[in-house]
């Protein structure tokens, strides 16, 4: 096994490499497309419709109800299928599968293949998975499908956070990574409606044939225009590039380093219960609606709160950690104390309010709240592994919150209501008695924040690796640069821009 220093070296001397390169002439300038807004721009909107799809997929007039006395048929997906909640919480859980395999390829593969064509396969496959769900014949054809949008999902997720982090202003981070996890809340909010509308107008199958048409121009755009790249992506030697075994060897080494930083372990910690909560919330959240208030639109409840306080509580979050300076142990602990917050309003409203006139207003300001979570969060996690390996970071953030939170977690919960179910008719009663359970876990999610504030005090912040020097941010130098530098100046990296052309 080849030693960190000497991978510390090696990843030295291919990132000075590559930032040479970099500086070297006209045919690394940016495209004619590129700026850094509309860029972004168009990260959000991939990430947008990647959220719709799953907001769709949880709403009622798509993922229905099961066959009953009164309606022997059913609606939707658990209707046409004839599946149990436990089999339906799972099937919104599959594309983990398709996740788990393809995070940490698109991550590697970004140190060999331009990251903007990496993106557009990705693209391309969730555009597959989401096709096939419209024309599922059966429950297992339908979890091959939902496994593919997870591999898609994967590479947007991975690669288009690093990549805003290179094209933002250093003193506006925030903000930026604001409007792209802004995405995610009106994303699921336009889902619920979306679906809601269409499976109602048409057929829930209908909701994810468009989404697959309005995707494809995404696709062909990033597989066929003149790409851009991440900065500093550190790229092998060409006798790398043949060897398997050392394509393999590589990564575990690299898996080593991101996991080496006590400060992003933790913060992923946190962020992996938070995600679990989150996710059996907006999975369950509207057929709970539906139930504790009997409510015949709870899709349109669900999707245009969760939209509206989706936006404001981000962009909140992304305004706020630039005001207080973007440090690492001030965003934690925004996140921390933001969920403390949060529970105050939530739990006892679900628990307590039996007319939704009380309901709203505290759902409103603790979902506000669960959201400005984001952008510091994500900012954070790109900031607390070396730059070189921040898609990697992201693959592994990416695997850890959905394999322990958003994909056992709506299944798990499912599992409890049958339980609860069994014992009460009362199926209101059922989501009454888990929102202890609920309260906890987002408790434990926001103390593992406030401890990782404490110990990222002493931390190494590795802005400076990514995109420090080349913005002119100023920053402390990880102990990494201080042996690869020997107190010699970087002009090629000072000089280096932002995002290169792909060569």
């Amino acid at each position: 096994m080849v030693s960190r220093g000497k991978i510390v070296k090696q990843r030295a001397e291919d990132m000075n490499a590559r930032s040479a390169v970099n500086t070297s002439g006209v045919a690394n300038r940016p495209p004619k497309w590129f700026t850094p807004f509309r860029f972004t721009l168009l990260m959000s909107l991939m990430l947008f419709w990647v959220y719709l799809d799953r907001g769709a997929f949880s709403s009622t007039s798509v993922n229905g109800s099961r066959p009953t006395k009164e309606n022997p048929e059913g609606t939707g997906i658990q209707g046409e299928f004839a599946i149990s909640d436990f089999e339906d919480g799972l099937l919104s859980s599959v594309f983990m599968i398709g996740m788990l395999i393809a995070s940490p390829v698109f991550s590697e593969a970004i140190h060999r293949v331009n990251a903007m064509r990496v993106l557009g396969i990705g693209l391309g496959i969730w555009t597959l998975g989401v096709l096939g769900s419209g024309l599922s014949w059966n429950y297992w054809s339908l979890v091959v499908c939902r496994s593919l949008v997870g591999c898609g999902e994967a590479a947007v997720l991975v690669l288009c956070p690093p990549f805003i982090d290179d094209s933002a202003p250093p003193d506006r981070k925030g903000i930026w990574l604001g409007i792209f996890f802004t995405t995610i809340p009106v994303g699921i909010g336009s889902g619920y409606m979306f679906g809601g509308l269409i499976g109602d107008m048409l057929h829930w199958r209908v909701t994810f044939l468009i989404e697959a048409v309005v995707m494809l121009p995404l696709v062909i755009f990033t597989l066929l225009a003149p790409p851009v790249d991440l900065n500093k992506e550190a790229r092998p030697r060409s006798e790398d590039r043949t060897s398997a075994f050392s394509i393999i060897q590589n990564f575990f080494d690299h898996v080593g380093i991101v996991l080496s930083h006590p400060v992003y372990v933790l913060t992923v910690a946190a962020y992996t219960i938070y995600t679990g909560v989150v996710g059996l919330v907006a999975y369950w959240g509207p057929k709970m609606a539906q139930a504790l208030f009997d409510m015949t639109s709870a899709d349109l409840f669900m999707g245009s709160a969760s939209a509206i306080t989706g936006i404001i509580g981000t962009m909140l979050g992304g305004l706020l950690m630039d005001k207080l300076g973007s440090s690492i142990p001030m965003s934690l602990s925004m996140a921390g104390v933001a969920l403390m917050v949060a529970i105050t309003f939530l739990i006892p409203a679900l628990m307590v309010a039996k007319k939704f006139s009380y309901f709203v207003a505290p759902f409103s300001v603790s979902t506000i709240f669960i959201f400005s979570v984001q952008a510091p969060v994500n900012a954070v996690l790109l900031w607390t592994v070396p730059g070189d390996q921040r898609a990697l970071g992201a693959a592994m953030t990416l695997v850890s919150v959905h394999l322990f939170g958003d994909v056992p977690s709506p299944a798990a919960y499912g599992a409890l209501l049958d339980s609860l179910k069994k014992i009460s008719n009362n199926e209101a009663e059922a989501y009454r008695k888990t929102m202890p359970i609920v309260g906890l876990f987002m408790l434990i999610s926001a103390i593992v924040f406030l401890v990782a504030a404490v110990v990222s005090r002493k931390a190494v912040d590795h802005r400076n690796d990514a995109v420090g020097r080349a913005s002119g941010e100023s920053g402390r130098p990880s102990d990494e640069e201080d042996v690869n530098n020997n107190g010699t100046d970087t002009d090629a990296d000072a000089e280096a821009p932002l995002l290169g052309r792909a060569k």
